[in-house]
């Protein structure tokens, strides 16, 4: 990231490990208050620490993006203790994976929940805070597989 995000707030999601992870540390490092959430409390206090050893600012909030009142919770924290959001980077994500014809409807649901669900929940507190200030910005990470199925892939391909 090259932009100088000093005295901005970003929230991501999925920020646990992986894409999420160096989107937090990225965003760090960009000058952001960086909000690290993920339904994994041990994986999203240690990319807090991360950041705050490297000088940033950040704060860990346990949560499930499938979970409206979690969500709701969610964004009136970042908003009482920052006061805004500038920043929202939906990358909470769930595959699970098997034939289509086989695959449980449970499983199909969870996919659905946390995938496409949780990105529509955590726009909509993500706008109601952006909206009146006339400002902010929301990233929605997909996959590939948005564009081109793979086999044993119905569920992720479709909730991408």
């Amino acid at each position: 990231m090259t932009s100088n995000l000093a005295g901005k707030v970003a929230l991501v999601t999925g920020a646990g490990r992986g894409i999420g992870r160096a989107t937090g540390l990225a965003l760090a490092r960009a000058g952001a208050n960086v909000v690290v959430v993920a339904r994994t409390i041990a994986q999203i206090e240690t990319v807090a620490k991360e950041i705050i050893d490297d000088g940033g600012t950040s704060f860990a909030i346990q949560s499930d993006v499938s979970n409206e009142r979690d969500v709701v919770a969610l964004f009136e924290q970042v908003l009482n203790k920052f006061g805004q959001l500038d920043v929202l980077i939906n990358n909470a994500g769930l595959g699970i994976f098997g034939p289509a014809e086989e695959f449980p409807v449970d499983d199909f649901d969870r996919v659905m929940a946390v995938n496409l669900r949780g990105a529509f929940l955590c726009c909509q507190q993500g706008l109601q805070a952006m909206i009146p200030k006339r400002k902010g910005t929301i990233i929605n990470i997909s996959s590939v597989v948005g564009f081109k199925g793979y086999p044993n892939q119905a569920a992720y391909t479709a909730a991408k």
